[in-house]
């Protein structure tokens, strides 16, 4: 804790280090959510392959935009809800509702397939 003060360090639960000094990886986004609070797909590892951009469905081969959309909705507790004039409400997680707005916009409606209740 003291190494911590002298490098300026200013943590008021110290428990909370231990826990971010466990983590692998730290996922971060710039795209909407402060301003809009709305998160977004903008790259990633597909099969294997990594992605500087969030891909269209053809990028992908043809039963994998399936698979990954049937496990975002399967493994998910979030749910989008859709309004008037394009107007699309997020409910539960952001990084879920990002993953659901990606599927959709491969055209995998996730509700009618009946894999969210």
């Amino acid at each position: 804790m003291k190494k911590m003060m002298k490098d300026h360090n200013f943590v008021r639960v110290l428990a909370a280090c231990e826990t971010m000094g466990g983590a692998t990886a730290i996922c971060s986004d710039k795209t909407g959510t402060l301003t809009e609070n709305r998160m977004t797909v903008t790259e990633g590892w597909f099969s294997g392959v990594k992605l500087d951009h969030a891909p269209a469905k053809e990028e992908l081969r043809a039963d994998l935009a399936e698979d990954l959309a049937l496990n975002c909705a399967l493994n998910s507790k979030a749910h989008l809800l859709e309004g008037g004039a394009d107007l699309m409400t997020f409910v539960g997680n952001r990084t879920e509702c990002a993953l659901l707005m990606m599927a959709r916009r491969w055209g995998v409606d996730y509700k009618q397939r009946g894999w969210w209740c």
